[in-house]
């Protein structure tokens, strides 16, 4: 991932002789795209929202990038030389354009989780440039040979690697480079300058933190919400026995088991794929918090099953304590694991529609709604639940007693359960396959 701003003086070095690109409305794929000409764009036809083409010049290649753009701020595009799929320890070329037309160019050194090295290579030339109507191409002469550490040799083959987001050019010609959020493109294969191809783009993907998400959306968007209303709500439902066990009870202890080993599985696999503690670099602030959310709703998850390991006896004085810790610890692990959600599906390498933040709010309403509901039924049926959210209810306990609710109390909550099962259901296989698909499946349907 890329900072949030970089800034580096390197002001344009046109070259002598300084051309003038056409004017255009939109991207249109240039004429003859792997015959006369290298391509790598995401064109659907004729149409696109950005291309890369090169060739050939003796000793020096010539790239032009051209790509839509905000048409009311300032922006940058670039290509980068990649030795994978992955930004990071990149060579990347591009310009920077603010609202007045005018063009920068800069050079870099791309890094994964810090600030890219600006460098200014004078070999590399400027020759041509355009912004206007929402649209910026910039034509870059390049040497192929390598020169140090910082350029590389492009008659090697490259992943290319496109990106764009906004930027500034400041009154001294420094140029600001901000993070371009997911508008970012891999190239499918590794390319050299001379191989003169017409290849398509696809987006990076970071398919373990899709099964990170995923494995947290049945965790606390499904199982939880399940789990904890049988806890709360239908231990006069479910009185009879399973295994010498309340059925209530090995329900929702099934639920939370499953619970915590979804979490813990999410949790190593995130740690695996950033290689460590995440480093969120993101453009809102709050959405830093997420693996610090992540880590405390690991660490409650892991802390609520250990406590009822160790719980005191039922009618001893510690009881009450420990109801009231294993409620809070509980609530505010799925309070804090829906809300990591919602940061997640807003972090970049997500890629997912924005409108993901809709599903989980109408999520929230819903289960806000069922327990708000449940809670009237109980008051209405003035049936006092007296057995504990995590005893485990003997022959001999004080669960004997427990009033059973009325038949009619009885056949609503079992309709209310059955109903909140599929809709959470719902939800859960929905922002999944949301999440698996991405912004560049679902933009094709």
């Amino acid at each position: 991932t890329q900072p949030s701003e970089v800034t580096t003086s390197i002001t344009t070095q046109p070259s002598e002789v300084t051309t003038s690109l056409p004017y255009s409305s939109t991207v249109i794929k240039v004429q003859g795209c792997g015959v006369t000409v290298g391509c790598y764009s995401d064109c659907v036809g004729l149409k696109c929202s950005f291309i890369i083409s090169w060739n050939v010049n003796e000793s020096n290649a010539v790239y032009t990038l051209t790509s839509t753009v905000a048409r009311t701020s300032a922006k940058w595009i670039a290509v980068g030389f990649s030795s994978d799929n992955l930004m990071g320890n990149d060579d990347v070329m591009g310009c920077v354009s603010d609202t007045s037309g005018n063009v920068v160019l800069f050079t870099a050194r791309n890094t994964k989780h810090s600030s890219p090295i600006m460098y200014k290579d004078t070999e590399i030339k400027l020759t041509a440039q355009k912004s206007e109507d929402g649209v910026l191409s910039c034509t870059f002469l390049r040497p192929i040979a390598a020169s140090g550490d910082e350029r590389v040799n492009i008659d090697e083959p490259w992943t290319l690697l496109f990106a764009k987001g906004p930027g500034k050019i400041s009154s001294s010609g420094q140029a600001t480079v901000m993070y371009h959020k997911s508008d970012y493109h891999v190239s499918a294969l590794s390319l050299k300058v001379s191989d003169l191809v017409d290849l398509g783009a696809k987006f990076i993907e970071y398919p373990l933190v899709k099964v990170h998400g995923s494995l947290m959306i049945v965790a606390w968007i499904f199982l939880a919400s399940v789990g904890i209303i049988i806890a709360r709500y239908y231990k006069p439902v479910f009185i009879h026995e399973v295994c010498s066990q309340k059925a209530w009870f090995l329900a929702h202890r099934i639920c939370m088991m499953l619970v915590f080993c979804a979490t813990a599985a999410g949790f190593i696999i995130i740690f695996v794929e950033v290689n460590g503690y995440s480093k969120i670099m993101e453009s809102k602030t709050f959405l830093k918090g997420h693996p610090i959310i992540g880590i405390i709703v690991m660490i409650l998850t892991f802390l609520n099953p250990v406590m009822a390991m160790f719980r005191p006896h039922p009618g001893t004085p510690k009881r009450p304590i420990f109801n009231w810790a294993h409620w809070f610890v509980g609530t505010s692990a799925h309070f804090l694991g829906v809300v990591n959600i919602f940061f997640g599906v807003m972090l970049i390498k997500a890629n997912v529609p924005f409108y993901l933040v809709y599903i989980l709010v109408a999520y929230a309403s819903w289960q806000i709604f069922v327990e708000l509901l449940l809670e009237i039924i109980k008051f209405l049926g003035k049936r006092q639940d007296n057995c504990e959210v995590y005893a485990i209810c003997s022959k001999d306990g004080p669960g004997d007693g427990l009033a059973v609710d009325s038949t009619r109390i009885i056949f609503v909550k079992r309709i209310i359960l059955g109903v909140h099962f599929f809709i959470v259901a719902a939800f859960a296989v929905t922002l999944i396959v949301l999440l698996d698909l991405g912004n560049e499946k679902l933009a094709t349907y």
